[in-house]
């Protein structure tokens, strides 16, 4: 049984007074102070009127703490100035003593008699109660008992939230929706999807992830090679982002421009008698033939839009060279080259134009189409 500090101090002048033959004769021993209230387990004792002993006041259903019933989180006893009667919480305040009875929170001598007159529920006046409340899921529920001590009658029949008419609600609604004036729980952003692949239901959510990660104007896959990363690719309808290297791609040889003289023989004509160069393209992968085109006869603006097929690594060396055909051999123009391989950059833009740069060289300009397979 726990005691208080000044219990223990009045214990012990107790028997100071009695070693010391003090103490009034027969007198009871004091061992707490006259309506000090303590726990035993879980129970409330009081010091009795004379402080010879402790009684058994009141019993806590959820333990008992410096005398004092715990609240089971639900309903806090309310026994400020009562030490007795009912709690409010479906306990008492405390247990009046033979000969008394519990009158408005105080034990008074003579009896008592209970009033219940038109209540239902709460204190009959007499540390006893008028009725217990129960709510709609059919547990007693004290705190249902109104002022007027009638029991609150819960009305959740066909709602889904709101208030329930006794201080409480009849349920919550999820996020992203209110609670109509029927008790309904009704979305506050309605979901927009239609016609959508993907991106923004306009309600914080989504219509669906694209397994690429790429979703335009609703729809998952890629315009165009812009859309995806450094070394990917736009290919197929609907587009799909896909490695830039490794695969095979047309290249179409559009057109190109000769100078106008042969700058390997001190820029004289390129033919003898003045004539225009005959000039054609072949292209070499790693040094492999991958490519050579018609001759396009005396003209410094050849155009051919002819196409050819190759898988393109990454890395691998590339170049093209323009000649002149003449009747003996083949004078070499110009030529252009990646010496570090194609770059993605060109494949994403599915064009490459070359310019020399150089007014003296005799391969000036050549343009390329370059499509995925």
């Amino acid at each position: 049984m726990a005691r208080t500090f000044a219990a223990v101090v009045a214990t012990t002048i107790a028997v100071i007074l009695a070693a010391a033959g003090c103490g009034g004769g027969d007198e009871a021993e004091q061992i707490c102070i006259p309506q000090e209230k303590e726990c035993d387990g879980s129970d409330v004792v009081k010091c009795n009127a004379d402080g010879s002993d402790w009684s058994f006041y009141k019993a806590c259903p959820d333990g008992c703490k410096d005398g004092q019933c715990k609240s089971n989180g639900t309903c806090a006893p309310a026994c400020g100035g009562k030490e007795c009667g009912d709690d409010g919480c479906g306990g008492t305040c405390g247990l009046c003593g033979a000969g008394t009875t519990c009158q408005a929170g105080t034990c008074k001598a003579g009896a008592c008699t209970p009033n219940c007159a038109g209540k239902t529920c709460g204190s009959d006046g007499c540390s006893g109660t008028c009725g217990t409340c129960y709510s709609s899921g059919g547990a007693a529920d004290p705190s249902l008992c109104q002022a007027n001590g009638t029991c609150c009658v819960q009305s959740c029949a066909g709602k889904q939230c709101g208030p329930d008419g006794c201080g409480g609600v009849c349920g919550t609604c999820p996020a992203k929706s209110t609670c109509t004036a029927q008790g309904q729980c009704q979305q506050s952003c309605v979901p927009s999807c239609s016609g959508k692949q993907c991106g923004s239901d306009g309600c914080g959510g989504d219509c669906g992830v694209c397994s690429d990660g790429i979703c335009l104007n609703g729809k998952c896959g890629c315009e165009d090679s812009t859309d995806c990363s450094d070394e990917s690719i736009c290919y197929g309808s609907p587009g799909k982002c896909t490695m830039a290297f490794g695969r095979s791609y047309s290249f179409t040889l559009a057109d190109a421009t000769i100078l106008e003289g042969d700058p390997n023989d001190g820029f004289s004509a390129w033919d003898v008698g003045g004539g225009m160069p005959d000039v054609f393209v072949e292209c070499t992968a790693e040094g492999t033939l991958v490519f050579s085109s018609t001759v396009k006869n005396d003209t410094l603006s050849p155009m051919w839009w002819e196409s050819f097929n190759m898988v393109v690594a990454k890395g691998q060396y590339f170049e093209c060279t323009a000649y002149d055909n003449d009747v003996s051999d083949a004078d070499w123009i110009g030529a252009f080259e990646f010496k570090q391989g194609i770059p993605a950059s060109l494949l994403k833009d599915g064009y490459y134009g070359f310019d020399a740069g150089d007014p003296s060289y005799g391969f000036q300009t050549a343009s390329f189409v370059i499509t995925p397979n």
